[in-house]
């Protein structure tokens, strides 16, 4: 792990919005626009190569508490829960991932 310089989390957040639009004008999924988020930035090392993850969630004051010096992790969150990964050297995005939804399972058949 490596820790992202401001310079490079600057890069990041001002080349995202105009990816998501990209992906949204290709008719591609997209976080809802709707939300205000917070991020977490973490910095690792793949085949050599320096790349950011980015973790985003919904604001909300139960995250306030931790979110500092910990992962915000929620599972069945939905699609305001999302994270991406930013490539350094290709100032490009890549593996856009949402949290899935609560899926409630049909009632049994009635015999």
């Amino acid at each position: 792990m490596w820790e992202p310089s401001r310079k490079d989390l600057d890069d990041l957040e001002s080349s995202l919005a105009r990816y998501l639009n990209q992906r949204e004008t290709a008719g591609k999924a997209v976080p809802p626009k709707s939300t205000k988020y917070h991020r977490q930035y973490v910095g690792f090392i793949r085949n050599g190569e320096r790349f950011i993850y980015g973790n985003f969630y919904p604001v909300a004051r139960e995250f306030s508490s931790y979110e500092a010096h910990q992962a915000v992790a929620v599972c069945d969150g939905g699609r305001v829960f999302w994270g991406i990964v930013y490539d350094l050297k290709k100032k490009a995005f890549d593996e856009l991932q949402f949290n899935g939804s609560i899926a409630i399972p049909p009632p049994p058949p009635k015999n």
